[in-house]
């Protein structure tokens, strides 16, 4: 099985396998893994130079073509944020001009405690959306996960936070997304606080515990786009935007028949096609 990790380009991994009784050893790196290609072609009856170089071609043409989709995390090999953000990370980490994006394989990361992505363009994307899982089962006073550092996204990921107190996820860094993502089991889903033009899109929350709102933007920011999310849980306020927020827009949400979205009326925002009860203040 290839399995990428954090090497040059595609960064894989050969798993160890016996050829013929032969053991080929694991391996890192795009040339590592040629090598341990040809040497079980080898094994298995010998390959000649122009095949070798064929192999050699077609590893490399598959390092640009998935080198261009991001690097790819396991639960197993990336049990933390910081893990995650390692894979890709140069010597500024995740603060380099381009940034790091990690996709993420199928799977549950048990995490607990909070964790924090403080880099800045750092993108975690779910490989198979909904079933790449973020849970924590523990007492914990922290968010699941902050986005600290600017232009950082989430994407795809199913939230499973049992036990917390505070949101799944706190947006404090400017410019931050959280797309298509699942709470299945949260205190709240997405709090943003003092972070300007971050777009919440597209979410699905099934279950939150919190009887005060589900999705909520506090402190002194503007340009939030909440658009097109599905909640399905039942607080006082879905969506609510508090007295520094200015300059908004909340467009096309799906709440229920008993939901609130709530707003200063003052405060330049564009609030449209919502279900649910529009609340001024």
């Amino acid at each position: 099985a290839l399995a990428p990790g954090p090497a040059a380009g595609l960064g894989v991994t050969l798993a160890q396998r016996r050829v013929g009784g032969a053991e080929v050893a694991r391996s890192r790196g795009l040339d590592g893994l040629a090598s341990d290609l040809t040497d079980v072609g080898r094994m298995a009856g010998g390959l000649d130079a122009s095949v070798r170089r064929t192999i050699t071609d077609a590893v490399r043409a598959v390092s640009i073509r998935l080198g261009a989709l991001g690097l790819i995390a396991t639960p197993e090999r990336c049990p933390t944020i910081k893990d995650m953000v390692s894979l890709g990370a140069g010597p500024g980490g995740g603060t380099e001009p381009d940034g790091v994006r990690v996709l993420l394989s199928e799977g549950t990361w048990h995490f607990t405690s909070g964790e924090t992505v403080g880099w800045n363009r750092v993108q975690l994307t779910a490989l198979m959306p909904g079933r790449t899982v973020f849970e924590r089962n523990v007492v914990d006073s922290r968010p699941l996960i902050a986005l600290t550092g600017t232009e950082c996204q989430l994407r795809g990921i199913r939230f499973n936070d049992t036990l917390g107190a505070q949101p799944a996820v706190k947006v404090t860094g400017a410019r931050g997304e959280v797309h298509d993502c699942v709470f299945d089991q949260c205190d709240r889903a997405v709090l943003v606080d003092g972070a300007s033009f971050v777009r919440v899109d597209g979410n699905r929350v099934r279950a939150s515990r919190n009887a005060s709102y589900v999705i909520n933007a506090e402190g002194t920011c503007s340009g939030l786009r909440i658009v097109t999310n599905a909640i399905e849980s039942d607080s006082n306020f879905e969506i609510d935007l508090e007295t520094g927020v200015t300059a908004s827009v909340v467009v096309g949400n799906a709440i229920g028949a008993t939901g609130i979205v709530r707003y200063f009326g003052a405060n330049n925002h564009a609030i449209a096609g919502n279900t649910g009860t529009t609340t001024v203040r």
